[in-house]
């Protein structure tokens, strides 16, 4: 079934069959700027899909050809300013300035999101709740960081992984 569902796949998956915000995230050939992309990406993937794709291009412009350069160089003062007039629905610029700040911190300690992400992995755990939780307790109380415990679906998370 598996290889089925693979190759039904494989022939609809068009890069650009759909106004879709995994083509931006596709832009970056270093997984180390796909993995920042998608993860913005995919927090903010509500909405209409023309507000979702301009706020995403907002936000890649802003960071420059190298997002994830531009989150380990993050200053909250020089980048929070130019962030300050950003807005995405309810998402404004200082929760994205929080954001960059947190992604920092995990890829200082952690190497990547997904080594973060991986961190709070336990094979011996029915499901990778546990992890999810680990994970968003270390982004902090922020709507980019949804827990499984509290009853989240995590479908932002979870896409933001999958297209890397």
């Amino acid at each position: 079934m598996q290889q089925a569902l693979d190759t039904q796949y494989a022939g609809f998956n068009a890069p650009d069959a759909a106004l879709d915000p995994i083509q931006i995230v596709r832009r970056y050939p270093d997984v180390r700027d796909r993995e920042i992309v998608a993860f913005i990406a995919a927090g903010l993937a509500f909405g209409r899909v023309a507000s979702i794709m301009a706020s995403i291009e907002t936000v890649t412009a802003l960071m420059g050809p190298s997002p994830a350069a531009f989150v380990r160089a993050f200053d909250r003062r020089r980048d929070g300013a130019r962030l300050a007039s950003f807005v995405h629905r309810w998402i404004k610029g200082g929760e994205m300035t929080a954001l960059f700040l947190t992604l920092q911190r995990m890829l200082e300690e952690f190497g990547s999101i997904e080594a973060c992400l991986a961190a709070g992995y336990d094979p011996s755990h029915e499901d990778v709740g546990p992890a999810l939780d680990a994970f968003a307790a270390r982004g902090g109380k922020s709507y980019f960081f949804s827990r499984p415990s509290t009853g989240a679906a995590c479908k932002r998370m979870k896409i933001g992984r999958a297209h890397v």
